[in-house]
């Protein structure tokens, strides 16, 4: 086997997961933009993130029979007189030649995850992308997931749509069935959501509550690259039900409505805890000194939750062919993969290597071409701005 790497000036995949590491700072600041905004405090005269860059440190104290290459992460947001404790203390694996992470002395490349676009509708459900807030939608029970609580689909649409105007309001109630009996006055809506997201009892102080929480600095811009739109709950609806109304059911294996993801799966434990820091600490009024993540997280989360189902452990770290592996299964997912990722879908073309699509195990692992060109930040495939065909 040729494995002299082939340069060129056209490949984004080649370099895909060294780009998506190289955001781990970035994210870890949208993440104390986030607390920030909820209310997280600390000495800005002793820490200044908005111009301090977070610093990783290079951390080789673990080069032993089980060495682990790692960085360590330290934010510590008060001076030593007020207290020794950091908001956050814990070690990052490090991406040694831009291909593997050593972890017990074990070599492991990480794959690379084909993952849905932000709003993916199913046969029953809709699901809205956050990184710390995603909603869930689920029409066959009528219920609605957000921020760890469970809320009636008509309750939430009607709040939402309360200022849309008559046609729009009209094209949701044929959607879903907003009225029947026991239907909750503004009033009792505002009460009820105002309770639950800690804001003014108010439909646009709630609505602007909303938005908050789902759009991140990171999600905000995913959702203005991805669709081409000013986002907003409200435009996530309108795109989510101008799709519903029309039947839209992409294929699974479509690339047009995926996109290529590596470093939101590796921190998706780190995000977790940021959300139920906001949901559980910060939106009750509480201090938060510390974040409840251990110092072996990341570690744990790649060998709990990663490894053996879609990671590959090798002693070659620069094979090129595990190197350009990836995969549609979600980390966690309980469904199988439909049998349509078995088969060649014409957006595949230049991308995937067709002779990887059919094995015992369709679209558990496919190999991606390593010159396509691929939007390394969000990893988007193809532009897809979205125009809305119902609504206005």
């Amino acid at each position: 086997m040729n494995l002299l790497v082939r340069e060129t000036n056209e490949s984004t995949i080649r370099h895909f997961r060294v780009h998506q590491y190289m955001l781990y700072s970035e994210l870890i600041k949208v993440s104390m933009q986030y607390l920030y905004n909820f209310g997280l405090k600390w000495d800005t005269d002793y820490y200044d993130f908005h111009n301090k860059p977070v610093t990783i440190h290079q951390d080789d104290s673990y080069k032993n029979i089980s060495y682990y290459a790692s960085d360590l992460l330290k934010i510590k947001l008060w001076p030593d007189d007020i207290t020794d404790d950091y908001l956050l203390y814990t070690y990052i694996p490090r991406l040694v030649h831009e291909s593997f992470f050593i972890l017990g002395s074990k070599y492991y490349i990480p794959s690379l995850y084909i993952s849905d676009e932000p709003i993916v509708l199913k046969a029953k459900s809709i699901s809205i992308y956050s990184l710390f807030q995603p909603i869930s939608i689920y029409f066959e029970d009528n219920r609605v997931t957000f921020m760890q609580d469970n809320y009636e689909l008509r309750d939430f649409m009607q709040l939402l749509i309360m200022d849309w105007n008559e046609d729009n309001i009209k094209l949701i109630e044929n959607s879903i069935k907003l009225h029947g009996p026991n239907r909750k006055s503004e009033t009792e809506l505002c009460k009820l959501f105002s309770s639950k997201l800690k804001c003014e009892a108010d439909p646009v102080k709630i609505k602007a509550q909303i938005n908050r929480l789902i759009f991140d600095n990171w999600t905000y811009e995913l959702y203005e690259t991805y669709y081409g739109l000013t986002p907003s709950i409200d435009m996530i609806m309108k795109i989510a039900f101008d799709r519903l109304i029309d039947g839209f059911q992409p294929k699974f294996a479509n690339l047009k409505y995926k996109r290529l993801m590596f470093i939101e799966q590796l921190m998706k434990e780190f995000f977790k805890r940021i959300s139920l820091a906001v949901a559980k600490v910060l939106l009750k009024g509480k201090t938060l000194r510390q974040l409840s993540f251990p110092i072996n997280g990341f570690a744990t989360h790649f060998h709990t939750n990663l490894h053996n189902q879609s990671f590959y452990d090798t002693v070659n770290g620069f094979s090129s062919i595990l190197a350009h592996k990836a995969t549609f299964r979600n980390p966690g997912a309980s469904s199988k993969l439909p049998k349509s990722v078995a088969d060649l879908h014409e957006s595949h073309k230049y991308r995937i290597c067709s002779n990887t699509i059919g094995n015992d195990r369709p679209g558990q692992m496919v190999s991606l071409v390593p010159d396509q060109k691929v939007d390394t930040r969000f990893g988007i495939f193809e532009k897809n701005h979205y125009k809305l065909k119902h609504f206005k």
